[in-house]
């Protein structure tokens, strides 16, 4: 991690649909990551196997010499290991930054979830 950047995406819940939607999302702004680095949650786990599955469908569909162009497009999950939380403490760190500074900045304020991604933005 010789460079740091965070992106932050606005969700509505902690689902995997709400996860894959932001996925999205980040990857129109952005364009696509090679590597995603992730803590043990529920819906990135449950993302991982949808895309997973997509993946396996997308095989049955189209076979193994399409698969070759474009297998460069794939993205390297990385999952820390369960028993060691303490992993993705230079993320958690960054994230902990940002509440800091939203906080100073919004207040009391109750913002709308427009304002909050355009704040986010």
């Amino acid at each position: 991690m010789a460079t740091k950047a965070v992106h932050l995406e606005l969700v509505s819940d902690l689902t995997s649909t709400a996860f894959l939607a932001a996925l999205r999302r980040m990857t129109a702004r952005r364009g696509k990551p090679n590597h995603i680095y992730n803590n043990n949650g529920t819906n990135f786990i449950g993302a991982n196997k949808v895309l997973q599955h997509e993946y396996e469908e997308f095989l049955k569909t189209f076979g193994d010499e399409f698969l070759s162009e474009v297998s460069e497009m794939g993205i390297n999950w990385h999952f820390n290991a369960p028993s060691w939380p303490s992993a993705s403490g230079l993320r958690e760190g960054a994230v902990k930054s940002l509440k800091y500074h939203l906080r100073m900045v919004v207040g009391d304020q109750k913002l709308t979830y427009e304002k909050y991604s355009t704040l986010l933005a």
